[in-house]
């Protein structure tokens, strides 16, 4: 599927540097686009399922609501922070596992990237946190990796 046919996705794309959705994503975005129910995409390795999130992001955000993305470990999160923060300049944070700091992080960002660790240890009192009632979407990225020996550095 061609970025123009994305209608206001395309602009989106424009950012990711992709001209054509591949065979998944075609099948997958007119849900993404259509429907805001949950979705679980399991599929092999680069096969472009972080671009899939990516524009469920840009969805949530449109609408004027929050996104956390969780990754297995640090180095897979700031791998991603890089890309997450070149498709949205200035809107992404990470979460340092610190409650306080983490909390103004929720309030001031719109895209909060964390570890399994980090974000259990901020959302325990989600309730009376500010920022929590924005979250929107949830990505929980290679979840494969979670439990393995190193996935919690």
């Amino acid at each position: 599927m061609s970025i123009n046919q994305l209608g206001s996705f395309s602009a989106l794309s424009k950012d990711m540097k992709i001209s054509h959705l591949n065979q998944l994503q075609t099948q997958v975005f007119p849900t993404i686009a259509n429907s805001n129910g949950n979705m679980l995409i399991g599929a092999a390795a680069g096969s472009g399922k972080f671009t899939l999130a990516l524009f469920a992001i840009y969805k949530c955000l449109d609408a004027g609501k929050k996104a956390v993305i969780m990754e297995p470990n640090q180095d897979l999160l700031n791998l991603q922070f890089e890309l997450v923060n070149k498709v949205f300049p200035g809107r992404v944070g990470t979460l340092s596992g610190q409650a306080t700091k983490d909390t103004s992080k929720l309030v001031n960002f719109d895209i909060i990237m964390t570890t399994p660790e980090a974000w259990d240890a901020l959302s325990r009192r989600w309730k009376t946190r500010k920022g929590f009632e924005l979250i929107s979407l949830f990505v929980a990225d290679q979840v494969q990796l979670l439990g393995e020996a190193g996935s919690a550095q």
